[in-house]
């Protein structure tokens, strides 16, 4: 984020409800599928809030293929004082294969699980769960 997104604030940790992370469609950069969240009653997903300046948004936008790779949709998140907040999500486009994501993928995915402290039995879960 820091390298996309040089204005963007962390506003901390938060959580989408009956939200799973999911790997899909194909990525000829990773190798492999790329990450989305699919909606699963019960499940959390957990991240990281960020405030965005328009550049911002208009530069991750073009990063993840908007409106081609993925599309850009508001979901309701709790933050960690549990207030309701709209926040800007990225989806894969269309209807996708699920799958394993590439290697090289998985482990940019894995080493920001463990430097932000985010529990990687969920990604671990995701990367396996297309099975």
């Amino acid at each position: 984020m820091r390298q996309r997104c040089p204005e963007a604030v962390v506003l901390g940790r938060a959580r989408l409800p009956n939200h799973a992370l999911v790997f899909g469609g194909y990525s000829a950069r990773w190798d492999g599928p790329v990450a989305s969240l699919g909606r699963l009653v019960g499940a959390e997903l957990h991240g990281l809030l960020y405030g965005l300046t328009e550049a911002d948004l208009t530069r991750l936008d073009a990063c993840e293929g908007v409106p081609f790779a993925y599309g850009r949709v508001t979901k309701m998140v709790v933050d960690e004082r549990g207030r309701r907040r709209r926040a800007q999500v990225y989806l894969l486009a269309g209807e996708v294969e699920m799958g394993e994501p590439g290697r090289r993928y998985y482990g940019v995915i894995r080493s920001a699980y463990a430097r932000l402290g985010f529990d990687d039995a969920l990604l671990r879960r995701a990367a396996e769960g297309w099975r």
